[in-house]
């Protein structure tokens, strides 16, 4: 077939796999990032479409370095104005028209690939398995803030597929693992780009067009709790998260015909209790035990706990207890909804 080397350098010049890369102020993580891009060992051809959104930092310069060394695999975007801050969809409106491959890759600029084979094994996946619409592996998340200890997305040793509740309950795959097919990115409906959380999208649209493969290795790492993370600034940007997602879920809801109507309208109960038991317990500070009981009460006898604790495989009767047995300690009672809710 011909000399193979890193990068994809086969003789043959079809672009297999298109990364897409967003970048914005992240010249300490920037490195790390292209160099996992670059040292991939593949049988094909790939290329590396970075999006640099106006940097004030050495981001831009960084890239430039590597665009010069590698010109035939890194094709740099350099905006003169932020987009971001414009509302674009950098994705959708300007990176993948420019994307050439079959399949897209992804991974922003403060994240990185941490396997040399990352590319290769999920290529042969997808090109073996046809009803395959989305490939991921294990990631690594890394709090950058040094607070909380590394931890892994899943545990699965094996192959996995994902269902229907860890589609659209639990969050077991990262934007960095992400390796889809380029019919399935481009077809994503047009409602689904108006919301922040586009690795939500992208994983249950994935879903009803085909199966999402999990593959068991360990190929990336995502750096957590980055300020001048694109998923940060998107997330702490907006004031109606919650709100957000359940307007996505109702859209979807409609758009697939009621197809996945039990599911989704299971999640979106367990969202609005999320943010109800949220508000009912910091509006119980300060309150005399007397008040507390009354309101737990409330907070126990909605009809929304069923659908959460069932959505979170929590046992009713369990988080009956906690409550009851911490009312009128308020921050061991927030401690406890915190430390149920990150399970």
């Amino acid at each position: 077939m011909g000399v193979i080397g890193k990068m994809g350098q086969y003789m043959d010049k079809n672009i297999q796999v298109s990364v897409l890369c967003t970048v914005y102020n992240q010249e300490n993580y920037l490195v790390k990032c292209l160099d996992g891009f670059i040292n991939q060992n593949t049988n094909f051809n790939y290329e590396i479409i970075i999006n640099d959104d106006c940097s004030t930092d050495s981001s831009k310069s960084l890239i430039q370095k590597y665009a010069e060394k590698y010109p035939d695999i890194i094709k740099p975007i350099y905006q003169e104005e932020n987009q971001f801050s414009k509302g674009v969809n950098i994705i959708r409106e300007i990176m993948l028209p420019k994307a050439r491959g079959k399949y897209i890759a992804m991974c922003e600029g403060d994240d990185y690939w941490c396997d040399n084979n990352k590319l290769q094994l999920q290529y042969e996946y997808m090109e073996n398995h046809d009803e395959c619409s989305l490939c991921c592996h294990n990631t690594i998340r890394h709090d950058v803030s040094g607070r909380t200890r590394d931890i892994k997305f899943n545990k699965w040793k094996n192959l996995h597929k994902l269902n229907e509740k860890e589609t659209f309950t639990d969050w077991l795959v990262h934007t960095s693992s992400f390796f889809i097919r380029k019919e399935v990115l481009a077809s994503r409906p047009d409602f689904a780009y108006k919301y922040w959380f586009g690795d939500y999208t992208i994983v249950t649209w994935s879903y009803v067009n085909g199966t999402i493969a999990v593959l068991p290795q360990i190929m990336s790492v995502y750096d957590w709790n980055n300020p001048n993370g694109i998923t940060y600034l998107n997330a702490h940007s907006n004031k109606n998260t919650e709100l957000d997602r359940i307007n996505y879920l109702k859209e979807f809801d409609v758009y697939t015909k009621n197809n996945y109507y039990d599911i989704i309208h299971t999640v979106i109960d367990s969202i609005s209790f999320e943010d109800f038991f949220n508000t009912t317990l910091i509006s119980m500070i300060g309150l005399d035990n007397k008040k507390q009981k009354e309101m737990v009460k409330i907070l126990l006898n909605d009809k929304r706990v069923n659908s959460y604790c069932k959505t979170h495989g929590i046992k009713k009767k369990l988080k009956l207890h906690l409550l009851s047995t911490f009312l009128g300690k308020k921050y061991i009672l927030l401690r406890t909804y915190n430390r149920i809710n990150s399970k």
